[in-house]
């Protein structure tokens, strides 16, 4: 490869807008302005010193910015100490550095640094290795154009933060600090990471896409994914991960999480999360997993398995009271599956229809004590008028009536609350047996549940 200077190195650029198989020796770092060019291709070169890429192209604030062409920029097999593309502006002139294409590919980086610039079309690094560090941050990725980074290395950190995205994929990569801070995605756009190594990875004050994917990748360090959310938009699907340390989804508001087939080898936590739909299928949490104070908008949406999972977890943390509301969420999925046919859990249901009835799946003492007292009256109403069909109607006999109706709500008394002293009822009146013994068994039933509901709280 033959060693040429800088100035040598800026000529032919100017005269080609290529250059390939060059040793550029660079006396210092080098600023090199693309204000005339269109298009800038770089091939399997060798920088000793950081190399700027920047446009000072300047003009009146009363023009477009459109009076511009895009540049396409494109570099393979090179080795850099440092490359930075850079947004220049200041408050005499007005500039906008609008990038068509920008595509590094099997490159050796110290430091990559790309701020403030407008993305048309594609924004790639394939192939690449980074060394320190990565800042793609404070970009504006215009509709329809990608980020993508693929079979690449990052010993350092990258850093992707405060930027406006639309499509990002990241495939077959290894990160050592992938940083992910108040970004946007576009709605219709999709964020997809799949066979990535992170070592640390965080995620938070974003709002992502109705495609949001994370598959097949692994996360050695601390993984969190916290304030996110658009309840409008956000859906996350996590498929087939491992997690070797904590993860954190607090605080987020995301419109659907899908946790499927992934591991959690430490704590993971969703305190404080508002999902409307959530569902985890296949998934172990080795140690504790949080869900304290999580909220689901649409919980009849979400399946039976996830939320035994979930109640499964709370036990684990010995959180009653959010278990006893996910218990509460499962048994009402678990009585919408069955029907009423014998074979199709018509038992099941029947019991859980009673305990619907009376207390509700959130066991609650004021709706039995309601239900044993109206349908107890209901029943001592129809007992009434099986021993009175044949007398005539007496209101004035009301006293008598409530006075009989309080021995009816009393379990242990088998006599006929309608006659003085211990009486039996008449055995010729077998519908009254019939009525009286079923509403001992349905006022014991009430009685039982509204017990049962002082107790949900206990061991």
């Amino acid at each position: 490869m033959e060693t040429i200077t800088g100035e040598e190195f800026e000529k032919l650029l100017y005269m080609e807008n290529t250059i390939s198989n060059y040793i550029i020796k660079l006396e210092a770092d080098y600023i090199l302005d693309i204000s005339s060019l269109q298009k800038l291709q770089i091939s399997s070169c060798k920088f000793n010193s950081k190399l700027v890429i920047k446009d000072s192209s300047t003009f009146n604030s009363e023009l477009k910015p459109d009076v511009f062409n895009n540049k396409i920029i494109d570099i393979t097999n090179c080795e850099f100490l440092s490359l930075r593309l850079e947004h220049y502006d200041d408050d005499l002139f007005i500039n906008d550095v609008q990038i068509e294409n920008f595509e590094v590919t099997n490159c050796k980086l110290y430091d990559l640094v790309c701020t403030s610039n407008n993305i048309q079309s594609e924004f790639k690094l394939t192939s690449c290795k980074i060394t320190k560090r990565a800042i793609l941050s404070g970009n504006v990725f215009k509709e329809s154009s990608d980020l993508i980074i693929s079979d690449s290395e990052f010993n350092g950190e990258l850093n992707l933060n405060e930027s406006h995205l639309c499509n990002i994929s990241l495939f077959d990569n290894k990160f050592e600090l992938f940083n992910f801070s108040e970004n946007t995605v576009e709605a219709f756009g999709y964020f997809n990471i799949g066979n990535c190594k992170f070592s640390k990875s965080y995620f938070t004050l974003s709002d992502f896409t109705k495609f949001t994917i994370f598959h097949d990748c692994i996360f050695e360090q601390t993984f969190i994914l916290e304030k996110n959310g658009n309840l409008i938009h956000t859906n996350l699907q996590l498929l087939n991960c491992r997690f070797e340390k904590s993860a954190y989804f607090t605080q987020s508001a995301i419109n659907k999480i899908i946790i499927e087939n992934c591991f959690f080898k430490d704590i993971a936590s969703f305190q404080n999360s508002y999902f409307l739909e959530i569902s985890i299928d296949k998934t172990i949490f080795d140690k504790l997993a949080l869900f304290d104070d999580m909220q689901i908008g649409k919980v009849d949406n979400c399946d039976r398995k996830t939320l035994r999972n979930i109640k499964q977890q709370l036990q684990k943390a010995d959180n009653k009271i959010d278990y006893n509301r996910f218990r509460n969420y499962e048994l009402s999925a678990y009585y919408q599956e069955l029907g009423w046919g014998w074979k199709s859990g018509f038992k099941d249901k029947f019991i859980l229809g009673a305990t619907l009835l009376s207390t509700g799946f959130d066991h609650s003492w004021r709706r039995a004590l309601a239900f044993t007292l109206l349908i107890g009256f209901s029943l001592y109403a129809l007992f009434f008028v099986s021993e009175n069909y044949m007398l005539q109607r007496d209101f004035s006999q009301w006293q008598e009536f409530l006075s009989g109706y309080f021995r009816f709500l009393i379990v242990t008394d088998f006599y006929n609350p309608l006659a003085e002293g211990r009486t039996y009822i008449d055995n010729t009146n077998t519908i009254g047996w019939l009525i009286f013994i079923f509403g001992k068994i349905v006022i014991a039933f009430g009685i039982y549940e509204m017990i049962q509901a002082f107790r949900k709280f206990k061991a």
